[in-house]
């Protein structure tokens, strides 16, 4: 099997600058590591500064080898794209919220944020953009 436990994953994508795009690729990265992470792998997220290279290939041509072991070196665990991701869910829920419905108080507000994205994604969906509510953040 490919994804076991104890296995490590590195994922590194292209810097894009294109909004739209980055939110995708951001989910999308979230999501490939939420599956081997249920499947017991661990998965690190490798960065870069964007001005040596959108990718890996370009870091290696314009910065060499040597930059590219580094970036390899100093992958970081996935923890931060997902709650950065998450937040980024909640914040654009909740703008479309506030938008369509008005001022609410934040346990309603937080209450349709978690519906809305329960329906826009998965079962857990919902549980992962609220646990990124300031509200529910304090209590941690």
């Amino acid at each position: 099997m490919f994804a076991q436990p104890g296995r490590e994953f590195r994922f590194a994508y292209d810097s894009d600058t294109k909004p739209t795009t980055i939110c995708n690729v951001r989910r999308d990265l979230v999501r490939g590591i939420e599956l081997l992470e249920a499947r017991g792998a661990t998965c690190k997220v490798v960065k870069w500064n964007p001005t040596d290279g959108k990718g890996l290939d370009d870091l290696i041509v314009n910065k060499g080898a040597k930059a590219y072991a580094l970036a390899q070196q100093n992958a970081i665990a996935s923890l931060r794209d997902k709650g950065t991701h998450y937040r980024t869910e909640y914040n654009k829920i909740a703008k479309q919220v506030r938008f369509e419905i008005g001022d609410l108080g934040n346990e309603r507000l937080d209450l349709e944020i978690y519906l809305r994205a329960f329906y826009k994604g998965d079962i857990a969906d919902g549980a992962r953009v609220i646990g990124e509510s300031d509200r529910v953040r304090s209590l941690r």
